[in-house]
C-alpha cells in the first residue's frame, strides 16, 4: 500500500474521532450542574440535615421500641385470648338453636292479642266495672229483701183485697194497686227503712211493672216512654227529676238531682237515644251532650240509649270519664230488671 492510500485512511478516522471529543464536550457541559440544579442540591443538603433525628429523638424512638416490645403479649395472653375465641365459638348457638328461637318469636307474635280484642277487653272491663253494685246499692238491697220478708203478710192482705173487689162485681185485673195498710200512721211512714216500702209501690215503679209485665223489650217502648222510663228509675234511685216536654226542651230529656252526704248536690243531664237496629249514636250527639251539660250548669252528662254507641263516641266519653257517661242497650235493661226486682 503506498503511503497516499495510507494517509488517505487514516485521515477520515481522526476525523471521527476529533468529532466523538466535540460530542463528549458537548455532554460533559450539558451534565454540568447549572447554578439552578446546584441551589436545589444544597437545599436538599440542607433538608436532610434538617430531617436527621436529634438526640432526643433517637432516645424517644428507642423508648418507643421499648414500649412496643413491653406490650406484646405473652404467650399467657396469648392462650387466654384463644381460649376467649374458642369459648366463643362454642357460645355461638347452632343452627337448631336458631330455629327453635325463630319459633318461639313466631309463637309469641301469634299469642299477642290484636288491637280489636285488647278494645274487647277494655269494654268488658268497663261494663263489668258498671255492673258491679255499689257498698250502697247491695245495702239497699239487702234492705229490701228483709223488708219484703217482713211484709209478707200486707202482700197477703193484699190479695185478698184483690179478689175481694172482685167477688163484689168489680172489674178484676192483673195490675198492681197501691195499697197502705191502716196499720201504718203517719208517723210511722216517715221511718226510714219504711221510704223504700213507699218507693217499692210507687206509681212509677207500678207502671214500669205493666210495661215490662211480660219481659223487658226495649225495642217496643217508644222515644218518649224510654224518657219516662230514665225518670220513673232515677226517682226510684231517689233523685229529684225533671222529665222534658219531649219539643223544645233545650235538648234535655231529663233533669236529675241528688244530695249526697259528704259530697253535696249532684246535678246530671240525660239524654235519651231510641234507636232502630243497627243504628248507634254517633260522636256528634256525645259533643252536643257535652255542651248541653256545660249550659245547664251540671255535674255530669249520661247518654241512655236502646242501642250502642260507635267507637269515637265510647272514645270522647273516656277522654271526658269524670263528666260524661253513658248507658247501653243491655245496661238499660239490668238497670230496669234490677229496680223492679229490688221492688218487688
Amino acid at each position: 500500500m503506498d503511503i497516499q492510500a495510507l494517509t488517505a485512511a487514516i485521515v477520515p478516522r481522526n476525523d471521527a474521532v476529533e468529532q466523538s471529543k466535540r460530542r463528549a464536550k458537548q455532554f460533559e457541559k450539558l451534565m454540568r450542574p447549572n447554578s439552578a440544579l446546584e441551589a436545589a442540591m444544597r437545599r436538599n443538603e440542607q433538608f436532610e440535615e434538617l430531617m436527621r433525628p436529634s438526640p432526643a429523638m433517637e432516645a424517644a424512638m428507642q423508648h418507643a421500641k421499648q414500649l412496643e416490645k413491653l406490650m406484646r403479649p405473652s404467650p399467657a395472653l396469648e392462650a387466654a385470648m384463644q381460649h376467649a375465641k374458642q369459648l366463643d365459638v362454642l357460645m355461638r348457638p347452632s343452627a337448631a338453636m336458631e330455629a327453635a328461637m325463630q319459633h318461639a318469636n313466631q309463637l309469641e307474635e301469634l299469642m299477642r292479642p290484636s288491637a280489636a280484642f285488647q278494645e274487647w277487653t277494655r269494654q268488658a272491663v268497663q261494663i263489668a266495672e258498671t255492673l258491679r253494685p255499689t257498698h250502697a246499692i247491695a245495702e239497699s238491697l239487702e234492705r229490701t229483701k228483709e223488708l219484703a220478708d217482713a211484709m209478707r203478710p200486707m202482700r197477703a192482705f193484699e190479695e185478698s183485697f184483690m179478689d175481694k173487689g172482685a167477688t163484689n162485681g168489680g172489674p178484676k185485673t192483673n195490675d198492681p194497686k197501691l195499697i197502705v195498710s191502716r196499720e201504718f200512721g203517719a208517723e210511722s211512714l216517715l221511718v226510714a227503712h219504711n221510704k223504700v216500702l213507699i218507693r217499692g209501690c210507687s206509681p212509677s215503679l207500678l207502671a214500669l211493672r205493666r210495661l215490662f209485665s211480660k219481659g223487658v223489650d226495649l225495642g217496643k217502648i217508644t222515644w218518649r216512654e224510654l224518657e219516662e222510663i230514665v225518670g220513673e228509675l232515677l226517682s226510684h234511685e231517689g233523685y229529684d227529676v225533671e222529665v222534658g216536654r219531649g219539643t223544645k226542651d233545650n235538648g234535655i230529656d231529663v233533669l236529675a238531682s241528688k244530695m249526697l252526704p259528704y259530697v253535696g248536690l249532684l246535678r246530671t243531664v240525660w239524654q235519651a237515644k231510641h234507636l232502630q237496629s243497627g243504628n248507634k249514636v254517633a260522636l256528634k250527639t256525645i259533643r252536643e251532650l257535652a255542651d248541653i251539660r256545660d249550659q245547664a250548669g251540671a255535674t255530669k252528662g249520661i247518654i241512655v240509649t236502646t242501642g250502642f254507641l260507635t267507637a269515637g263516641a265510647l272514645r270522647r266519653i273516656r277522654q271526658d270519664a269524670y263528666r260524661l257517661e253513658k248507658i247501653e242497650g243491655p245496661e238499660l235493661e239490668h238497670w230496669i230488671r234490677r229496680s223492679l226486682n229490688g221492688a218487688a
